[in-house]
Order: structure tokens, then sequence, then C-alpha cells
């Protein structure tokens, strides 16, 4: 089996999508592991809680940018907003990331960020201690680390906790790995200096109320704010772009490789187009010519006027696997003056981020 069809069937069976005495069964298998993982994730944070194991100082002021869920959480445009508001008043910061399956040209999240941010360093080292002293010896007029995916990285000292919590599912399917998603039971989010609920505008079964109740039975001084992530437009290699509302009725087919796919094709068909089909690949998946190939192939086999794909997904792609390919272009809207009140917080630790027009 390979790793995307393995991938997809432990996504169906801690969904629940997977049905019968099979499903099942894998389920309760999953079951008995998921108290040692959490066991082991209870028992690696009190070492830290308390000081057996060393956080270390980066030497600059951290703010991480996390979550308690594996991925899917939208949190590369977060991470690319902190960034830009931390260099519009004057500082300059640097990015701290693991490169989760980076290729030689690096990871895609950190190509994603580094096309979005010219002249912010953006360094992936998966000890990031490391990282920051290298970055450090390079640049040592950096004045702030952001730690990309950061929340269970204790390795490193943090000023600054903000937890991403993601509004169309929001605690991983309501157990631990490898039973759901968490990373952690969710006594963890006692560590959160503050939430911010993502894609908020996605679905209407979203609930931040009922979300909002169990963050707070978890940590009920944290502030908790609220996000939308927009698609706002396609682009394509040759520097063309298609407003988003001409996707009305339009036949589309899509693809990508992301942590939340439903996430990325609601958003796509919320603005009127028609799905003729679609291909999910893993997280962080590092496209084949033979990949691209079956996409094009199914595509047109369904009548497709336009192939879709994430801008995440897009960066990986070669150059001769672009053509015809259209990535989504996406906009971060903070709700009713969330935005204002989530840097005034963040400046209480990191000065002058409130300062940014």
């Amino acid at each position: 089996m390979s790793r995307r069809t393995l991938e997809q069937y432990h996504e169906a069976l801690i969904s629940g999508r997977a049905h019968g005495l099979g499903a099942a069964a894998a389920r309760g298998a999953l079951s008995l592991a998921e108290p040692v993982y959490a066991w082991a994730s209870t028992a690696r944070n009190v070492l830290y809680d308390t000081g057996i194991f060393r956080a270390h100082n980066a030497g600059r002021p951290v703010v991480s940018v996390g979550n308690i869920t594996t991925g899917g959480t939208g949190k590369t445009p977060v991470v690319s907003w902190l960034a830009q508001r931390f260099q519009r008043c004057g500082l300059r910061p640097a990015i701290l990331m693991r490169g989760y399956r980076a290729t030689a040209s690096g990871s895609d999240e950190q190509r994603l960020l580094q096309r979005e941010l010219p002249g912010i360093v953006v360094y992936a080292d998966p000890d990031r201690v490391r990282g920051a002293a290298r970055v450090l010896q390079d640049d040592p007029k950096t004045a702030v680390f952001i730690l990309d995916d950061g929340f269970q990285h204790r390795r490193i000292k943090r000023d600054f906790d903000l937890v991403l919590i993601d509004a169309t599912n929001p605690f991983g399917f309501g157990h631990v790995l490898p039973r759901g998603l968490r990373r952690e039971p969710l006594a963890a989010l006692q560590r959160a200096d503050a939430f911010l609920l993502t894609r908020v505008n996605i679905s209407a079964e979203c609930s931040p109320q009922a979300t909002e109740s169990v963050l707070r039975r978890y940590n009920p001084t944290a502030p908790i704010f609220h996000c939308e992530h927009h698609h706002i437009g396609l682009s394509n290699s040759d520097g063309q772009t298609i407003p988003i509302e001409q996707l009305l009725k339009r036949k589309v087919f899509t693809f990508c490789g992301l942590g939340n796919p439903a996430a990325f094709e609601i958003q796509i068909f919320q603005s009127g187009a028609r799905s003729v089909g679609s291909a999910r690949f893993g997280d962080h998946h590092d496209y084949s010519a033979d990949d691209i190939a079956n996409v094009r192939r199914d595509a047109q086999s369904a009548g497709a006027e336009l192939v879709i794909t994430s801008s995440k997904d897009f960066i990986k792609l070669k150059e001769y696997q672009r053509d015809g390919i259209w990535q989504v272009e996406m906009e971060l809207r903070f709700q009713l003056g969330d935005e204002d009140r989530l840097v005034e917080l963040i400046d209480r630790h990191v000065p002058c981020v409130a300062g940014a027009g």
C-alpha cells in the first residue's frame, strides 16, 4: 500500500467514513495505541514543566505559531501575516521551521514563505535551537523569531504561544494520534497565551461557540480570536489571473496534498464552481511526472475547464508540470477588530508590533 493510500485510509478510519467490521477492528487497534501516545506526550510535557528537560534561550524574543493537531490549520498564512506585521514596524523577523519532508530545494511551506516574504529569513532545521543560532550568526540584526509549528517544540523558549484551532475540525476527530489527529491531550491547551480560530468562514456546520467552550474548559484565560481564509482568485505560471467570481458554474477539477483537503475543496465550491472531480494526495506530497499526468488525464476525461490546486502544492510543481494548472490566491481576514487586539496582545511580549500600520 502506497503512502498516499495509507494516509487516505487512516483519515477515513479516524473520521468514521470507513465502515464495516474491518474498519471497526482497525479503529479498535488504533484506540489501543492512543493512550500510549498520550501518556508519552504528557510525560514529556511534565519533564519540561519541572525543568528536568531544559528549554533553550534563542537569543531573541520568540513567538510560536502552532497547533494541537497535525497540520491543516491554515498556519502558513498566519505566519506570513505575522512576519509582515513585524517587518512593517521596523523589526527584522526570521522564521524558524522544521522543514518537514523537504527536498533539495526546501519544503513546500519554506518555499511558499520565501516567495511571499522577500527579504525575510526563512530557515529550516529540525533543531530550531541550532537554527536560531545559525540565523543570528549570519544575520545579527534579527530582532524576533517566529517559530513555525512550534507548540510542541519545547526545546526552545518562547515569549508568546499562539495556538491555531481549525474551526472545520478543531480537535482532530476527538482523539490523540494514532486514533485521531491530536498531537497532545487537550490539557496541553493550558500552555497557550492565545487562540486563533481559523477558517471560521468555510462551513455552516462549524460552531465556534462549541469550540470556544472546549477551549475555555482547559484554558479559561487565554483570549480567543477569529480569522477567515478567503480565496480571492486564481493565477498561473504565465502571470494570468482569474477573479474568484469567474468560477461561477465553471467545471473544475481540483487536486491537493494538504493536511485538510476538504477545507480547500469546500472553498472552491463555495465560489459557485461545479466540481467534476478531484484528487487527494498525502500532506506535503512530492509530485511525480506520473501524478500530474494522471491528474491531467482525469480532468480531461471529466470535461474540466480548469485544473486547480493550492499555492502550497503549486510551488512544488516543476516548471513543465505547471502548464494549464491554476493556483488559488488566498487572503487572511480577521473578524471584528481581532487583528488589532491580537497584535496588541503580542506587543506586550514583543514590543513594537502594535506600531505596525
